[in-house]
């Protein structure tokens, strides 16, 4: 099996690169619509006839300021970005661009800034911020790299050449036929502490003086073309005949993928391979580790396979885990840290949990252990009408009553799912009245994913992707987690694919 793996990643491509599609025709802008500088797949969640009035607007502004002449797309320096209809997931990107002193553009990838464009002068105003580095890297990173390894800007006036290559959350440019960013990986602006979007659109970006494009075209790379790219994009090192490694333990491949499907035959399966994947739309990661003579193999940080491997080539990557989404629970032998409070009926099985019952008082799958500082990610589906939550930093008292912060989930036409309430104490804490986005967010009758970020006195809550609850409050830093089924009979409510991730200092 590793052998397969190994050999495979170490041979070249052998098929023909696939051919490159016209974004823009020369005459006119159609494939292209008007949208600013918004969340990635914001205007999804709203309803058909707010998307509609709010995208006619958007297209009457991308009219007054957007136009095409000479075969060339021209922007005054104002207005909404032009962006694609059209999402994008794995691409190569090809267009050259033109612009004046004092500009500032960017192309932005999946509807997350940016390539950088700008000008590089000190005259420019803004060489405090890098601008002398020059253009063509992703600047609104923070963590990671940020500047170009080179600046590649020609004169005002003169047209360059830009070449983006974006697998999973990785870019790589070009400017003017040398590459100055390699691999790196884009944050995402919207929400740090998640990765950038798996699809979205292309846009270009202006404000502050015109900007000229010509010769857009892309080539959208299929999952198996994307994953050989990134591996024989990444610093190879193959070692002929020996065994592995002058780094023993380190990670030496990492691959994203979507379903099974999406996988090259040379991937390795794992006999129970569904038991370690992430919901469809999630990144997941296999990967290798090598000591030695010994090997695993890996699918979201959980063995599939241990043994001794028998190379007759190594690969040696610069790969990294993209998110660590921490300990998995509710795995058959990890039953015993969790336990049924109430009188609701609560099932495990095959990973995923239901709770459901009709009795007169609130009822709780409580964890036995305490957490304090913690990401945790859960999906979850509710029935129409019914009424849960999940309760973090939670107490239970000798009778039996739970008290303490819960992240709503809300079956009702309210739709309050997301929001923060404390549970046999203040009551609502946030709620979502003022957040139409975050209203919008959870699907009834539907598997929706939530994510809860505890650190210190802050509080953060997503549905979807979609930020709802952002609270601070001193009251409790640590206790116990739980899944409620409200009283009434109404609630039927699974939780499935439950992932808790410590959060020390500075993580």
């Amino acid at each position: 099996m590793l052998l397969t793996l190994a050999l495979a990643l170490a041979t070249p491509l052998s098929q023909a690169p696939s051919p490159f599609s016209p974004l823009f025709d020369g005459a006119d802008l159609r494939g292209w619509r008007g949208r600013p500088h918004l969340q990635p797949h914001a205007e999804k969640l709203w309803s058909p006839e707010k998307r509609s009035i709010q995208q006619r607007e958007w297209n009457a502004d991308m009219e007054k300021h957007w136009s095409v002449e000479s075969g060339e797309i021209v922007n005054d320096g104002a207005g909404v970005f032009l962006t694609t209809e059209k999402d994008f997931r794995d691409f190569d990107l090809r267009l050259e661009y033109k612009t004046v002193a004092g500009a500032d553009s960017g192309i932005y990838l999946r509807a997350c800034p940016q390539v950088q464009i700008w000008d590089w002068t000190k005259e420019g105003g803004k060489w405090e911020l890098g601008a002398g580095k020059g253009s063509g890297a992703l600047w609104n990173n923070i963590e990671e790299s940020r500047f170009p390894s080179k600046r590649m800007d020609r004169p005002f006036g003169e047209w360059n050449t830009l070449r983006i290559v974006m697998i999973g959350p990785r870019v790589s440019v070009w400017l003017n036929e040398t590459q100055i960013v390699h691999q790196a990986l884009m944050e995402n602006y919207f929400d740090r502490s998640s990765s950038v979007p798996e699809s979205g659109p292309i846009q270009l970006q202006t404000h502050g003086g015109e900007i000229r494009f010509r010769n857009l075209k892309i080539k959208e790379f299929s999952s198996e073309e994307a994953l050989k790219w990134l591996t024989q994009a990444a610093p190879f090192e193959v070692m002929g005949e020996k065994t592995w490694s002058p780094n023993p333990g380190n990670y030496i491949a990492s691959f994203l993928f979507e379903t099974e499907e999406d996988l090259p035959d040379w991937i390795p399966r794992a006999e129970d391979f569904e038991e370690y994947l992430y919901p469809k739309g999630s990144l997941n990661i296999q990967s290798v580790r090598v000591n030695g003579n010994h090997a695993i193999v890996e699918w979201n940080g959980f063995p599939v396979f241990e043994g001794e491997h028998s190379f007759l080539g190594s690969v040696r990557a610069s790969a990294r885990h993209i998110r660590d989404l921490g300990k998995a629970h509710w795995r058959p032998s990890e039953y015993h840290p969790w336990k049924p409070v109430g009188e609701a009926t609560f099932l495990l099985e095959n990973g995923m949990l239901t709770g459901s019952g009709n009795f007169g008082r609130n009822a709780f799958f409580i964890s036995e252990e305490e957490f304090s500082d913690f990401e945790l990610n859960v999906d979850v589906k509710l029935n129409s009408g019914g009424n849960s939550g999940i309760q973090i930093r939670s107490k239970v008292d000798e009778k039996g009553k739970v008290s303490g912060y819960q992240i709503e989930i809300d079956g009702s036409p309210r739709a309050w799912s997301g929001g923060l309430y404390e549970e046999a104490g203040r009551g609502w804490l946030q709620n979502l009245e003022d957040n139409p986005e975050g209203n919008s967010a959870f699907h009834v009758d539907e598997w929706n994913h939530y994510r809860v970020l505890c650190r210190g006195e802050r509080i953060q809550s997503w549905v979807n992707g979609i930020p709802c609850a952002d609270f601070r409050d001193s009251k409790s830093g640590k206790g116990l987690i739980g899944f409620q089924v409200h009283s009434g009979g109404k609630t039927n409510v699974s939780w499935k694919n439950l992932f808790i991730r410590e959060l020390g200092p500075g993580k």
